[in-house]
This record gives structure tokens, sequence and C-alpha cells, in this order.
């Protein structure tokens, strides 16, 4: 049973990184990755003793802070449906680290691409001068990349929690 978890979260894993990919590469992250990630977490819950509840109880308050930001312009739908779907895999027990993981990774790759999109030298430091071309409505932040990165926090906490159990087994 435990090998079968191992590999619904490297399925996990997996499907979140495809969704950065194509986050980066297109700035949508296609409904269907979402989904996948849901109903892998249902498969997975299938084979977990700990309970299902708290992972639609962290979901279902993602989501609605998510139409919350949406609704303001301050995310897209994609990045809430995607987040909300790899909450389901939190629960209660990891939704604040996973959530922290979120916002500090997501804050880093926005400071990365205002940084490249400014053109900020180190020797003058003209951080209010864009590049030629460049407009602040054009600066995308891909957010999968941080939801990729709380999923991994998400993955290896539940496989260190698995391996803790078999060794304790043995």
């Amino acid at each position: 049973m435990v090998q079968l978890q191992i590999v619904f979260l490297a399925v996990f894993v997996g499907l979140v990184g495809a969704g950065a990919v194509t986050d980066v590469r297109s700035r949508r992250i296609p409904n269907q990755i979402s989904l996948a990630v849901a109903l892998v977490w249902i498969m997975y819950a299938l084979t977990d003793n700990t309970g299902w509840q708290g992972g639609l109880i962290v979901a279902v308050i993602v989501l609605s802070l998510g139409f919350v930001l949406y609704g303001f312009g301050l995310a897209g739908g994609g990045d809430i449906k995607l987040l909300t779907a790899v909450s389901l895999w939190a629960g209660t027990e990891l939704a604040l680290p996973m959530i922290a993981t979120v916002a500090i990774t997501g804050a880093i790759v926005s400071v990365a691409i205002l940084i490249h999109a400014r053109g900020i030298s180190f020797f003058s430091f003209q951080l209010l001068q864009p590049k030629a071309g460049t407009h602040a409505r054009q600066l995308y932040t891909p957010y999968a990349i941080a939801i990729l990165m709380g999923a991994i926090f998400i993955a290896g906490s539940k496989a260190a929690n698995l391996f803790n159990t078999l060794e304790s087994a043995l």
C-alpha cells in the first residue's frame, strides 16, 4: 500500500510540474491538470487512513479566498484552480506551511521577474526605468512555479511520514 501511495505522490508532483511548465510557456494552466491533481488525490485518499475531510476543508477555504483574489484581479483563475487542487493534498496539517512555501516562492519569482523586466544594473540601480518596450501590464508571474514548490513540500512531508511508518513497522 505504501508503494502505491508513493506512486500517487510522484504523479501528483509530476502533474503540478506540468502545470508549471505550461504556465511559463503559455500563461495558462489547463483545467485538465487541476482536475487530474484532484482525481489522483481521491485515489490517494482511498489508500490513506488519515482521512480526507481535512483536505476538503482546506480546499474549500482556498477556493473561497481565491474567488476574492480573482475578483480583485490579484490572481488568475488557473492559479486558483491549481492551488485548490493542491490544497486537497495538504489537508489541515500541512496547509499553513504549504501556503507559506507558495507565498515565499511566489514573492521570490515575482521579484526576479521584476528585476529582469526593469533591467537593474548593480552599478546604477535603475529600478524605476523599465527596459525598452516593457510595460507594467506586460509583467506576468507564472505562479504555478510557486504552487509546484508547495506541492513538492507536501509530497516530501507525506513521503517522509510514509517512510517513518515503514521503518517503525520493521
